[in-house]
């Protein structure tokens, strides 16, 4: 069952779930899907592992500031977390959220916007 909006719950699910109408199981909707995946986390993770608390530490200090980064530039255009995946997110951003916020929708395009501004 989806969380309701002033749930304690809500800052972790997706808006998409909190917004799903009771009893409605089935729903299409236009939008765009980005899956960002950390390029080299494995290679990271293992060099980091060899420094003990302080390297997990720094990994989790890594992750947590691109993560911040992808997800705050897909809120401010009005897109949200689908999923953690380890080193990846799957974030959503919906037609309706786009018209809502008069941003034109560029799938293509949009999905770069996104995707960029966490990269270094």
């Amino acid at each position: 069952m989806a969380a309701p909006p002033q749930s304690a719950l809500a800052p972790y699910v997706p808006r998409l779930l909190r917004e799903w109408e009771p009893g409605v199981t089935v729903r299409e909707l236009d939008g765009s899907l980005v899956s960002a995946d950390l390029s080299g986390f494995t290679s990271l993770s293992e060099r980091l592992a060899a420094k003990g608390r302080a390297g997990a530490e720094e990994l989790v200090f890594l992750i947590s500031a691109v993560f911040d980064g992808l997800i705050g530039a897909a809120a401010q255009r009005g897109g949200d977390v689908l999923k953690f995946r380890g080193d990846a997110l799957l974030l959503e951003r919906l037609v309706h959220n786009l018209v809502e916020n008069g941003i034109r929708h560029n799938t293509d395009r949009q999905a770069i916007t996104i995707a960029t501004p966490a990269r270094r």
